[in-house]
């Protein structure tokens, strides 16, 4: 008589090595998400920064970045304006700032030019304003 299914061993076996090989690889799935998280969130803020920009040329008006005080959202608010608060995703905030709002004037230029710093687990990356108003992003340090 042959038995055609699998014995209760040979389950146990391939359960057990299931669980080494997601426990192995857990770790690196968390690191992978947590940096695309961060990449997506570097690249929004990115945006928002440039189109902070692109508003204050085109509307002869200035526009802000202000950071929640507790680093996890943020608002671009024109002219002082209110503004709709952004909050960073989970997990993901800010670690270091200007110091004081970045300002997009009506040239296009940014005062002050900085750093904002966003971290998400052990790795963090770093939207660069310049003075000339320019925006851009790169991994952290």
């Amino acid at each position: 008589m042959r038995n055609s299914g699998f014995t209760l061993i040979e389950t146990a076996v391939a359960a057990l090595l299931f669980l080494l090989l997601a426990s192995w690889a857990w770790p690196q799935l968390r690191e992978l998400v947590e940096r695309q998280t961060l990449r997506a969130s570097a690249q929004v803020l990115t945006a928002e920064l440039s189109s902070a920009r692109s508003r204050a040329l085109g509307l002869n008006e200035s526009f802000s970045l202000v950071v929640a005080a507790d680093g996890r959202a943020y608002a671009v608010t024109a002219g002082g304006g209110e503004a709709r608060l952004r909050t960073l995703p989970k997990g993901v905030r800010f670690i270091r700032t200007p110091g004081r709002a970045v300002t997009f004037h009506s040239r296009g230029s940014a005062a002050p030019a900085g750093t904002y710093e966003l971290s998400a687990g052990n790795a963090s990356a770093r939207v660069v304003v310049s003075v000339g108003g320019r925006v851009r992003w790169e991994w952290g340090g």
